[in-house]
């Protein structure tokens, strides 16, 4: 018994550790970093359904595709740290990497969809847009 309790206090250890260095390396987890893992984690699902509906379905492309997602964040990342650690102020950079990456994950999004066939709201698309001039 004395041996699960210390197991589960070095798990929470761990998970402490993990989340430390993850806000470090990405920043704090706001509304921006929520927003760009929604449409990531979208993405990549509505791109999995179009390959199983075109007869595509492929593991290597799929591990492309994880491998960009993954690398999404790690830039995510890097601007963070050019930010606090190499210019010292604010999160300028964090964010216009954030709202490019949401932008063409949301444009991959709905092209995705229409290539599903399903009907999009312009207002979305107009929103999209908007976005990639601000960033």
């Amino acid at each position: 018994m004395e041996e699960f309790i210390m197991m589960e206090e070095l798990n929470t250890i761990q998970r402490i550790f993990i989340v430390t260095r993850l806000n470090w390396f990405l920043g704090s987890y706001d509304r921006l970093l929520s927003a760009l893992l929604a449409f990531v984690i979208t993405d990549y699902v509505i791109a999995v359904m179009c390959a199983v509906v075109d007869h595509r379905l492929s593991g290597k492309i799929g591990l492309k595709g994880i491998c960009c997602k993954v690398l999404i964040f790690l830039l995510v990342g890097m601007a963070n740290i050019l930010d606090v650690q190499v210019v010292g102020t604010g999160n300028v950079l964090r964010t216009a990497v954030i709202f490019f990456y949401i932008y063409h994950q949301g444009m991959s999004i709905l092209n995705n969809a229409e290539h599903l066939e399903l009907p999009l709201p312009e207002k979305m698309k107009d929103f999209l847009e908007q976005l990639h001039t601000h960033s």
